[in-house]
């Protein structure tokens, strides 16, 4: 569909200074005004209003409205900016509401955002310093409010925001959620190629996942963690952990409440001369365990050599992953070698599985006095051809 297009208005260039008077740009029911002078100084008005953004592209939907004031020098303008938009929506993309709003000069301005959309919202306020050649800028970060589904967090205290052609740099962002923190420093050294970052994880509650898990499945237990890494780009050395805190697996259907306790969970990783390396250990139950340890060695070919083994006397718990299943337990002993590659890792080992017993309810099976043993030799996985 076709929409009509009118530009009126005044425009008069006199003196090295030009002028705007009504300027109106229409493109269907969305107007664009400018009035006002350029020239030594300026002093510009500038309006929009686009209730019907569809009109100027048809995979965008929406209003919006704004206004903007330039004055002073051209090059070190004071700016007034404001921003109003709604029910946008661009592919699939959605903004239910957003208010944007600028004031100030280059080298002193305040910004404020507000962003709402179905499942997310951000609220955001800081105070910027645009450098004099504009090879920089800096912000002190104020209010820092993102909502991304169930996961609310706040910005704990203000935080520092460097960004230019030769560095990046954050200092003290520290978020705050229900029970969690994560802080994160980072500086990156362009000229150098050189980077440093820590990432800290405090207290994360396992209840938040709980959406993600299978229906009556809940694991309780706080989570902490911490991540540090630098060097050049070329030979990044890093180092990564997390520790939960001792917690309760719980699963419960029509037929059964099971809680099973875990402890002592540590994963550790380490990545250093082009080579990883993760650890794992954790006790599940009265007596299970578990322990693993994996390398992945340089590129090109990431060689892999890792192993893992586990005794698991209480598999009750297997039920919360697989809801097909009930009243199943039994014993399972697993020592398994990982070989190969990294895009064709290769499978050696052995799985026990003792004195089990399982009921398939809709298929009406009852299995009892389950034993098996599976030797797996030279396994490789790969992904299918296409």
């Amino acid at each position: 569909r076709d929409y009509r297009f009118e530009l009126t208005g005044d425009l008069e260039y006199l003196n090295n200074r030009l002028g705007a008077q009504d300027v109106k740009l229409n493109i269907g029911e969305n107007h664009l005004m400018i009035t006002g002078s350029m020239g030594e100084l300026m002093n510009l008005d500038v309006d929009i209003q686009a209730p019907k953004l569809e009109q100027l592209y048809p995979q965008l939907a929406g209003s919006i409205s704004g206004n903007a004031k330039l004055a002073g020098k051209p090059d070190l303008p004071d700016i007034a900016f404001k921003l109003d938009a709604s029910d946008i929506v661009f592919l699939e993309t959605e903004i239910s509401q957003l208010n944007a709003k600028l004031s100030g000069e280059f080298a002193n301005h305040q910004l404020t955002i507000n962003l709402q959309s179905p499942d997310k919202s951000l609220s955001l306020a800081l105070d910027g310093s645009l450098a004099d050649d504009f090879g920089s800028w800096k912000a002190r970060i104020h209010q820092f409010a993102p909502v991304l589904q169930s996961f609310k967090w706040q910005l704990k205290a203000p935080s520092e925001l460097l960004l230019s052609s030769q560095q990046y740099q954050l200092k003290n962002f520290c978020l705050s959620g229900e029970t969690e923190d994560i802080c994160i420093d980072g500086d990156w050294q362009a000229s150098q190629q050189q980077l440093k970052a820590d990432v800290l994880l405090s207290n994360y509650d396992l209840n938040q996942i709980k959406p993600m898990l299978p229906e009556g499945l809940q694991i309780t237990g706080l989570v902490s963690g911490k991540l540090h890494a630098e060097g050049n780009l070329d030979n990044i050395r890093a180092n990564a952990s997390l520790a939960p805190t001792d917690g309760v697996i719980h699963f419960k259907n029509e037929a059964e409440d099971i809680n099973v306790a875990y402890r002592d969970v540590v994963i550790k990783a380490a990545f250093e001369n082009d080579e990883a390396n993760v650890k794992l250990n954790f006790l599940l139950g009265e007596n299970g365990q578990g322990n693993g340890k994996l390398r992945i060695g340089r590129s090109p070919e990431r060689k892999l050599k890792g192993n893992i083994n586990a005794s698991l006397p209480d598999l009750r718990i297997v039920q919360g992953f697989l809801p097909q299943l009930n009243a199943f337990n039994g014993l399972l002993k697993m020592n398994m070698q990982l070989t190969g590659q990294l895009d064709e890792p290769v499978i050696n080992g052995k799985l026990k599985l003792s004195d089990a017993k399982a009921n398939i309810p809709a298929a009406g099976i009852e299995l009892k006095d389950i034993n098996v043993v599976l030797e797996l030799s030279l396994i490789h996985i790969s992904e299918p051809t296409r």
